[in-house]
């Protein structure tokens, strides 16, 4: 079975980014299991951890299922603090 490296990049962000996150922010994960951020900059521990359990269908470690593309999209909620 092949694996794939993937790259999560932030597309949008609707409100205000609590964590600090600007569109167009990235991780990868390659060889299966390496989590690689751009050196200088961070990524949300919160944001990984909303996209992880979508990752390995992506990666080549599941049969793609019908209709099923390299592309996905995911939400991770906004917590904001009350005035």
């Amino acid at each position: 079975m092949q694996l794939y490296d993937l790259r999560v990049t932030v597309e949008r962000i609707e409100g205000r980014s609590v964590c600090g996150l600007q569109v167009g922010d990235w991780f990868e994960v390659t060889e299966s299991s390496r989590v690689r951020i751009p050196e200088g900059r961070h990524f949300c521990l919160y944001a990984i951890q909303a996209v992880l359990p979508l990752l390995p269908r992506r990666c080549g470690a599941f049969p793609p299922t019908t209709g099923s593309s390299r592309t996905i999209s995911s939400a991770v909620p906004i917590r904001t603090r009350a005035s």
